[in-house]
């Protein structure tokens, strides 16, 4: 079996892990290989970030200054998500549930003023396409309150709605509404 890629993209809370829980429940029952992979921690850069640890909480307080690193890290994140879809995700022959994708660095790097409009854009055409991508839609109250961390606003939740809202407009999605159901990921990964 050649792997399928899903895909399963939107704003923290909106309900990814759920959707996860239960394709891996039906692809469990139907004996199908499959794997769950986080493509958003980054692969390689992760651990340049980390070691750069005191550095890195100083440089993100001020997340509107922007320096060449800052304007150039979503091309270094490019390559690395190539290096991570080619050595964990494409050479594994299965189903890969991505808890987040691509699209989701895309949103963060907007909101956290990395790159600008037109390198974004490029990351986000050239990054590693899944077969299927899922969009997971929520309010702005429903997503605050089921955020985990309870590090964001109403009004971070607000505009990550609207990024995702023009993701939707220029790409191919499958939308999952607010109460989606066992079924409703069932008849994702059977079509």
């Amino acid at each position: 079996m050649k792997n399928k890629i899903i895909a399963f993209i939107g704003p923290d809370g909106s309900g990814k892990s759920t959707a996860i829980k239960y394709a891996s429940f039906i692809l469990k029952k139907k004996k199908i290989k499959f794997k769950v992979v986080y493509p958003f921690n980054y692969f390689i850069l992760r651990k340049i970030i980390n070691s750069f640890s005191n550095k890195k909480k100083k440089y993100y307080k001020n997340s509107k200054k922007k320096g060449i690193i800052k304007f150039l890290f979503p091309m270094l994140a490019l390559i690395d998500a190539w290096l991570y879809f080619l050595l964990k995700i494409k050479s594994f022959n299965g189903y890969v549930l991505c808890d987040r994708y691509y699209d989701d660095l895309y949103t963060a790097y907007e909101e956290f003023n990395y790159g600008n409009k037109y390198i974004n854009l490029i990351f986000l055409k050239l990054t590693p396409k899944a077969n299927i991508k899922v969009l997971l839609t929520n309010t702005k109250e429903k997503l605050l309150k089921r955020e985990q961390n309870g590090k964001h606003s109403l009004s971070f939740f607000k505009r990550q709605i609207s990024r995702y809202n023009k993701l939707k407009n220029q790409n191919t999605y499958i939308s999952l509404e607010k109460n989606f159901s066992k079924n409703d990921v069932f008849n994702l990964i059977n079509d």
